[in-house]
């Protein structure tokens, strides 16, 4: 693209990211937000779901909620569906209890879990016994 000189869009760089994060390449997925970064575009709630959910993909869970977090530190406001994402990560990497407890702090922030959230973590205790 940039051999072109098109210039990037957040919704192309998101969409390059997600690819990366598809084929499980998450360190060039943060390459390429460190460029989007570094050519002022304004990373958003989804580019922070891609990347959670593609650590949680990986089995990485701990970067996963590192990523969560640091989200939240730039001041960008999750979504019901990074929450879904968050709690159906946990719980694929056979967290359930953690995503548990996950949900009920999130639910005291003011989250409102709908059906898929509780089916996550219906889930993920019937697939740990």
């Amino acid at each position: 693209m940039i051999d072109r000189d098109v210039q990037p869009t957040v919704v192309s760089s998101n969409n390059m990211i997600l690819g990366n994060c598809r084929k499980g390449n998450i360190n060039l997925a943060l390459d390429l937000l460190s460029k989007m970064l570094e050519k002022n575009l304004k990373a958003n709630v989804v580019t922070y779901i891609i990347l959670i959910d593609g650590y949680f993909k990986k089995g990485e869970c701990e970067q996963a909620l590192g990523m969560f977090a640091h989200m939240i530190s730039l001041g960008i406001a999750p979504t019901d569906f990074t929450f879904n994402t968050v709690i159906n990560g946990l719980c694929k990497v056979g967290r359930t209890s953690d995503a548990k407890d996950k949900l009920k702090r999130l639910m005291e922030m003011g989250f409102n879990p709908i059906c898929i959230t509780y089916n996550s973590i219906i889930d993920g205790f019937v697939k740990e016994g």
